[in-house]
């Protein structure tokens, strides 16, 4: 069964929509139980490709594939995905969900969806891929500076100064 509040359904129908409207949509998949979204990619004519990478490291590669990572989902608690994709150098289309409005500054650091709707999310991903080079390079350096804030060594030295460090003194 499909967790529906991660939103496989509606990652399908934006893909479905923007294959409606001439993009050409290829989806790479990853982790395990993607059986859902494979079947309904199948009877939508959209290729995929699904793998389940070992380690992080296995990864690194799979985000630099992509165009665009796509995130659908309905409530998040990160996602993950978000921070190692824009780490990579791959801009987000996304959801409100998570930590996405945290890190992502609409057209600037990625695209963020106003509503959770398919035709919303579609738009922004048009947006994305209808940018220029030079518009796409440049939402690249400000959102790998927008998620550096959420490095550990960042995140520790904040911890230590605004909490840890007072508290000893």
């Amino acid at each position: 069964d499909p967790k529906y509040i991660k939103g496989p359904d509606l990652f399908v129908s934006t893909l479905k929509l923007l294959l409606s409207r001439g993009y050409p949509v290829f989806a790479l998949l990853t982790g395990p139980a993607r059986g859902y979204v494979k079947n309904e990619l199948k009877k939508c004519g959209i290729p995929y490709f699904h793998t389940y990478p070992k380690n992080q490291i296995d990864l690194i590669p799979l985000y630099h594939a992509l165009d665009i990572y796509l995130i659908t989902s309905r409530e998040e608690g990160g996602p993950m995905g978000l921070l190692e994709s824009i780490a990579c150098g791959t801009p987000v289309a996304s959801t409100n969900v998570g930590m996405a409005g945290d890190i992502i500054v609409d057209k600037m650091t990625g695209v963020l969806a106003d509503e959770i709707e398919v035709e919303n999310i579609a738009q922004k991903v048009e947006y994305l891929i209808n940018m220029s080079s030079i518009q796409k390079k440049d939402l690249k350096v400000k959102a790998r500076k927008a998620v550096l804030k959420c490095d550990w060594n960042i995140v520790a030295r904040e911890h230590w100064e605004k909490i840890y460090y007072p508290l000893i003194n």
